[in-house]
Protein backbone atom coordinates (compact mmCIF):
# COMPACT_ATOMS: atom_id res chain seq x y z
CA UNK A 1 0.00 0.00 0.00
CA UNK A 2 1.33 3.59 -0.03
CA UNK A 3 3.15 5.13 2.67
CA UNK A 4 2.70 8.45 3.91
CA UNK A 5 5.18 10.24 5.60
CA UNK A 6 4.26 13.22 8.03
CA UNK A 7 6.60 15.42 10.26
CA UNK A 8 4.59 17.73 12.16
CA UNK A 9 6.88 20.33 14.92
CA UNK A 10 5.28 22.40 17.23
CA UNK A 11 6.12 24.67 20.27
CA UNK A 12 3.25 25.91 22.33
CA UNK A 13 3.48 28.92 25.53
CA UNK A 14 0.79 28.37 27.69
CA UNK A 15 0.06 30.44 31.01
CA UNK A 16 -1.93 28.02 33.34
CA UNK A 17 -3.18 30.15 36.55
CA UNK A 18 -4.49 27.72 39.65
CA UNK A 19 -7.92 29.47 40.12
CA UNK A 20 -8.52 26.95 43.35
CA UNK A 21 -6.70 24.46 45.27
CA UNK A 22 -7.82 21.99 48.30
CA UNK A 23 -6.91 18.95 49.10
CA UNK A 24 -9.46 17.23 46.85
CA UNK A 25 -9.65 19.30 44.06
CA UNK A 26 -7.41 21.96 42.07
CA UNK A 27 -9.33 24.17 39.45
CA UNK A 28 -6.85 25.54 36.75
CA UNK A 29 -7.40 28.48 33.73
CA UNK A 30 -5.23 27.46 30.97
CA UNK A 31 -4.47 29.92 27.88
CA UNK A 32 -2.20 29.51 24.99
CA UNK A 33 -0.30 32.74 24.19
CA UNK A 34 1.85 31.27 21.06
CA UNK A 35 1.49 28.49 19.07
CA UNK A 36 4.39 27.51 16.14
CA UNK A 37 3.55 24.53 14.00
CA UNK A 38 5.57 22.95 10.87
CA UNK A 39 4.02 20.32 9.10
CA UNK A 40 5.36 18.57 5.80
CA UNK A 41 3.64 15.72 3.94
CA UNK A 42 4.11 14.60 0.69
CA UNK A 43 6.91 17.47 -0.50
CA UNK A 44 4.04 19.66 0.87
CA UNK A 45 4.79 22.28 4.00
CA UNK A 46 2.45 24.23 5.83
CA UNK A 47 3.52 26.47 8.74
CA UNK A 48 1.69 28.57 11.35
CA UNK A 49 2.82 31.05 14.08
CA UNK A 50 0.88 32.63 16.13
CA UNK A 51 2.95 36.04 16.17
CA UNK A 52 3.22 36.26 12.28
CA UNK A 53 -0.66 34.81 11.50
CA UNK A 54 -1.38 33.86 8.21
CA UNK A 55 -4.66 34.56 6.94
CA UNK A 56 -4.91 32.23 3.55
CA UNK A 57 -2.51 29.42 5.07
CA UNK A 58 -4.60 25.82 5.74
CA UNK A 59 -4.17 26.31 9.81
CA UNK A 60 -5.25 29.69 9.64
CA UNK A 61 -8.30 28.79 12.44
CA UNK A 62 -5.91 28.26 14.49
CA UNK A 63 -5.49 32.03 15.09
CA UNK A 64 -8.75 31.41 16.99
CA UNK A 65 -7.51 29.28 19.91
CA UNK A 66 -4.79 31.87 21.16
CA UNK A 67 -5.90 33.05 24.44
CA UNK A 68 -8.79 31.26 24.69
CA UNK A 69 -9.86 30.07 27.97
CA UNK A 70 -9.94 26.33 28.76
CA UNK A 71 -11.18 25.60 32.36
CA UNK A 72 -9.92 22.02 34.24
CA UNK A 73 -10.67 20.71 37.32
CA UNK A 74 -8.50 17.37 38.44
CA UNK A 75 -8.67 15.45 41.55
CA UNK A 76 -6.31 15.87 44.80
CA UNK A 77 -4.33 13.02 42.60
CA UNK A 78 -3.88 15.65 39.82
CA UNK A 79 -6.15 13.49 37.42
CA UNK A 80 -8.42 15.50 35.28
CA UNK A 81 -12.04 15.18 35.70
CA UNK A 82 -13.46 17.93 33.87
CA UNK A 83 -12.71 20.28 30.78
CA UNK A 84 -14.14 23.41 29.65
CA UNK A 85 -13.16 24.86 26.33
CA UNK A 86 -13.94 28.35 25.17
CA UNK A 87 -17.07 27.40 22.37
CA UNK A 88 -14.14 28.91 19.64
CA UNK A 89 -12.11 25.96 20.36
CA UNK A 90 -14.21 23.28 20.65
CA UNK A 91 -15.66 23.69 17.10
CA UNK A 92 -12.06 23.93 15.79
CA UNK A 93 -11.73 20.58 17.45
CA UNK A 94 -14.82 19.17 15.76
CA UNK A 95 -12.96 20.29 12.25
CA UNK A 96 -9.16 19.52 13.34
CA UNK A 97 -8.18 17.12 16.17
CA UNK A 98 -4.92 19.32 16.82
CA UNK A 99 -7.08 22.34 17.60
CA UNK A 100 -6.91 23.03 21.76
CA UNK A 101 -4.59 21.72 24.70
CA UNK A 102 -5.56 17.97 24.43
CA UNK A 103 -6.67 17.35 27.58
CA UNK A 104 -8.21 14.07 28.80
CA UNK A 105 -10.71 13.44 30.86
CA UNK A 106 -9.26 10.68 33.42
CA UNK A 107 -5.70 11.22 32.80
CA UNK A 108 -2.78 13.09 34.22
CA UNK A 109 -2.08 16.76 34.56
CA UNK A 110 1.83 17.44 33.36
CA UNK A 111 2.69 19.79 35.82
CA UNK A 112 1.60 17.42 38.82
CA UNK A 113 3.05 14.41 39.61
CA UNK A 114 2.30 12.68 42.96
CA UNK A 115 5.15 11.03 44.84
CA UNK A 116 5.32 8.21 47.11
CA UNK A 117 4.99 9.12 50.68
CA UNK A 118 8.59 8.16 51.19
CA UNK A 119 11.19 8.04 48.36
CA UNK A 120 14.85 7.35 47.99
CA UNK A 121 16.96 6.25 44.74
CA UNK A 122 15.50 3.33 43.45
CA UNK A 123 11.97 3.47 44.60
CA UNK A 124 9.47 1.91 41.90
CA UNK A 125 5.93 2.22 41.70
CA UNK A 126 2.71 2.18 38.86
CA UNK A 127 -0.41 3.92 38.11
CA UNK A 128 -2.65 3.38 35.84
CA UNK A 129 -4.94 6.31 34.52
CA UNK A 130 -7.60 7.04 31.54
CA UNK A 131 -11.01 6.03 30.57
CA UNK A 132 -12.83 4.39 28.23
CA UNK A 133 -11.32 5.30 24.69
CA UNK A 134 -7.62 6.21 26.04
CA UNK A 135 -5.42 4.31 28.61
CA UNK A 136 -2.28 4.47 30.27
CA UNK A 137 -0.14 1.77 32.40
CA UNK A 138 3.08 4.09 33.86
CA UNK A 139 5.86 2.50 35.43
CA UNK A 140 8.08 4.87 37.99
CA UNK A 141 11.71 4.80 39.16
CA UNK A 142 13.59 7.44 41.15
CA UNK A 143 16.97 7.88 39.68
CA UNK A 144 18.41 10.26 41.59
CA UNK A 145 17.54 13.57 44.58
CA UNK A 146 19.47 16.48 44.84
CA UNK A 147 18.20 19.77 46.44
CA UNK A 148 14.71 18.93 47.05
CA UNK A 149 14.33 17.62 42.91
CA UNK A 150 13.99 14.45 42.30
CA UNK A 151 14.99 12.83 38.77
CA UNK A 152 12.52 9.92 37.78
CA UNK A 153 12.44 7.94 34.80
CA UNK A 154 9.33 6.71 33.26
CA UNK A 155 7.62 3.72 30.96
CA UNK A 156 3.91 3.69 29.85
CA UNK A 157 1.77 1.43 27.73
CA UNK A 158 -0.83 3.02 26.05
CA UNK A 159 -4.03 2.06 24.10
CA UNK A 160 -6.59 3.92 22.56
CA UNK A 161 -9.47 3.35 20.88
CA UNK A 162 -11.80 6.42 20.15
CA UNK A 163 -14.15 8.08 17.66
CA UNK A 164 -14.31 11.58 16.83
CA UNK A 165 -15.47 13.54 14.08
CA UNK A 166 -13.74 15.78 11.61
CA UNK A 167 -14.65 17.98 9.03
CA UNK A 168 -18.27 15.92 9.67
CA UNK A 169 -16.64 12.78 9.19
CA UNK A 170 -16.66 9.96 11.65
CA UNK A 171 -12.60 9.05 12.40
CA UNK A 172 -11.62 5.99 14.59
CA UNK A 173 -7.79 5.45 15.51
CA UNK A 174 -6.72 2.34 17.06
CA UNK A 175 -3.41 2.96 18.72
CA UNK A 176 -1.23 0.94 20.73
CA UNK A 177 2.70 1.34 21.93
CA UNK A 178 4.75 2.65 24.35
CA UNK A 179 5.98 5.92 26.03
CA UNK A 180 9.07 6.46 27.82
CA UNK A 181 10.77 9.53 29.05
CA UNK A 182 12.34 11.39 32.46
CA UNK A 183 10.63 13.84 35.22
CA UNK A 184 12.32 16.52 37.40
CA UNK A 185 9.72 16.44 39.96
CA UNK A 186 10.21 19.27 43.71
CA UNK A 187 9.68 16.15 46.08
CA UNK A 188 7.49 18.43 48.62
CA UNK A 189 5.15 20.24 46.40
CA UNK A 190 4.91 17.38 43.64
CA UNK A 191 5.42 19.97 41.22
CA UNK A 192 7.00 18.92 37.99
CA UNK A 193 9.40 21.42 36.66
CA UNK A 194 10.07 19.81 33.15
CA UNK A 195 8.84 16.37 31.41
CA UNK A 196 10.33 15.26 28.36
CA UNK A 197 8.85 12.51 26.56
CA UNK A 198 9.01 9.91 23.57
CA UNK A 199 6.09 8.17 22.24
CA UNK A 200 6.08 4.92 19.55
CA UNK A 201 2.73 4.36 18.53
CA UNK A 202 0.99 1.82 15.86
CA UNK A 203 -2.47 1.74 14.83
CA UNK A 204 -5.05 2.22 12.03
CA UNK A 205 -7.26 4.97 11.67
CA UNK A 206 -10.88 4.47 9.52
CA UNK A 207 -12.02 7.47 7.75
CA UNK A 208 -15.68 7.02 5.65
CA UNK A 209 -15.17 3.59 5.66
CA UNK A 210 -11.36 3.51 4.64
CA UNK A 211 -8.83 2.19 7.07
CA UNK A 212 -4.82 2.68 7.08
CA UNK A 213 -1.90 1.87 9.49
CA UNK A 214 -0.43 4.65 10.91
CA UNK A 215 2.87 4.41 12.89
CA UNK A 216 3.82 7.56 14.27
CA UNK A 217 7.07 8.93 17.02
CA UNK A 218 6.49 11.76 18.62
CA UNK A 219 9.08 13.92 20.95
CA UNK A 220 7.59 16.34 23.43
CA UNK A 221 8.98 18.47 25.85
CA UNK A 222 7.75 19.92 28.41
CA UNK A 223 8.56 23.05 30.67
CA UNK A 224 7.00 24.48 33.58
CA UNK A 225 7.91 27.81 35.77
Amino acid sequence: GQQIEQTVVTSTKSEMVIISATDTEIKIEDKIKKLKMNSEAMGQQMEFDSDNPNENGLLKNLNDIINKTTIITADGNGIIKTVKYDETVEKLQAQSPISGNGYEIGHLLSFILLLPKEISIGTTWNQKVGNAELKEDYTYTVKSIENGTANIDFTAILTQDKKSEMQGNKVESKLYGTMSGKLFVDVKTNFVFSRITTSNLKGTIEVMGQSAPVEMTMVTEEFFQ
